[in-house]
């Protein structure tokens, strides 16, 4: 049994050392670490003295809301595994995942209650609907919460124990649901911390991306990692953005290329105070030259484009700022379009048709392979697609790529 801290150690920890500082943030609602240790004690008590068990599923059904953090954190110290549901997918989509993945309990935002209830009759696992606050039907999101103790949780948990089922994305037919353990997530935002994006106690992160995008790991839960606050937008665009970033003096955020583009030719982006921004992770697809040299006017040096997948919690390459050129000779310049360099503590392969690894700067394509603490577990209940992806711990990842001098 590998040993370490699981999820729910985090805001245990925070509680203990820092308990009067913000923890989260979603509009009027904010918590402090000694009030979201306390939440979330009585959510993981309330979901079991509902009758759920270390091992059983629960999905959850909702855009982004302070709520997802006190559910990563209550599952986390419950034993009870997460199943994040994209809230774009068809409501037959999401029969046929929930159908896959077999939750006990679905708890669902109020704005999406006629779905919730259509999966609630066509789910034979499901039993309970846990309504989130302002919901007028089914079991209410705080009565779970008043129902359970403040108290520790009385569950065993290790680091190997799954954490989270992360629906994977790019596939025909049902998604895969990647199996995170505790141990992935973790290490996840350890190593996103490992990369100098520099969080402090205190500092504020935007979480913009969907929470149920890899969900419960580094991409929405880094800055707990460093005690920071995490603050939620709600509904994405560039003024919203703006104008969190001015308010509550914004320190690091996650964009993907679209969003940056959106917001630096934003009309009035230079009517904002954005000095506060250190860091800016980027994913999803490369960064144009011409947008990194808009992004840096704006926000100065704080890019950090990286690539990773679901099966790996976000984690694999990171594009280093020596190799960032967007001025310059083409062999510097091409490098933009680059995934970049493992990351620490992650190994990288680009292996041809026999397994073996491209010639570097020889042009050969070949598929990337990725080794390291948070490639997943494997698929849920799914051995045969699971051991063709994972093999002696490399995960295969399907993308290819050449390797330059």
């Amino acid at each position: 049994m590998t040993m370490g801290m699981c999820v729910g150690d985090i805001v245990r920890s925070h509680a203990r050392h820092y308990p009067n500082l913000t923890a989260v943030v979603h509009g009027d609602l904010r918590h402090t670490w000694k009030e979201l240790d306390q939440r979330t004690n009585r959510l993981a008590n309330g979901l079991l003295k509902l009758g759920l068990r270390k091992g059983d599923r629960l999905a959850i059904l909702s855009p982004n809301t302070l709520h997802y953090w006190e559910l990563f954190f209550g599952l986390g110290k419950s034993g009870i595994i997460g199943v994040p549901l994209n809230v774009r997918l068809h409501v037959h989509e999401l029969r046929d995942y929930l159908r896959y993945t077999g939750p006990r309990a679905l708890v669902a935002s109020p704005r999406l209650l006629d779905t919730a209830e259509q999966l609630m009759a066509d789910v034979p696992s499901l039993e309970h609907l846990i309504v989130l606050p302002g919901g007028d039907r089914g079991l209410g999101y705080e009565e779970v919460l008043a129902s359970g103790a403040a108290d520790d949780v009385p569950v065993s948990l290790a680091v190997d124990d799954l954490y989270m089922l992360c629906a994977t994305s790019g596939t025909t037919g049902t998604a895969k649901a990647a199996m995170m353990t505790h141990h992935n997530a973790v290490q996840g935002i350890l190593l996103y911390l490992a990369e100098g994006i520099n969080v402090q106690p205190g500092n504020a992160a935007l979480q913009v991306i969907p929470m149920y995008f890899n969900a419960g790991g580094p991409a929405q839960m880094y800055q707990f990692g460093k005690a920071g606050t995490g603050v939620i937008l709600e509904e994405f665009s560039p003024s919203n953005f703006l104008q969190a970033v001015q308010e509550h003096r914004i320190t690091h955020t996650i964009l993907v290329p679209t969003m940056l583009n959106m917001i630096v030719n934003h009309p009035e982006v230079e009517r904002y105070d954005v000095s506060s921004i250190r860091c800016i992770i980027m994913g999803g697809s490369p960064l144009p030259a011409p947008l990194l040299r808009r992004g840096r006017e704006i926000f100065g040096d704080v890019f950090f484009p990286r690539y990773g997948m679901t099966e790996t919690y976000s984690l694999g390459l990171l594009l280093d700022r020596q190799d960032q050129h967007s001025d310059g000779p083409e062999r510097l310049t091409r490098r933009l379009k680059s995934a970049g360099k493992p990351e620490p503590g992650m190994e990288c392969r680009v292996v041809n048709e026999q397994g073996e690894d491209v010639a570097w700067g020889s042009g050969e394509a070949g598929e990337i392979l990725l080794r390291g603490p948070t490639v997943c577990r494997g698929y849920w209940n799914l051995p045969e697609e699971t051991a063709n992806a994972l093999r002696d711990g490399w995960m295969h990842t399907g993308d290819m790529a050449t390797v330059d001098e």
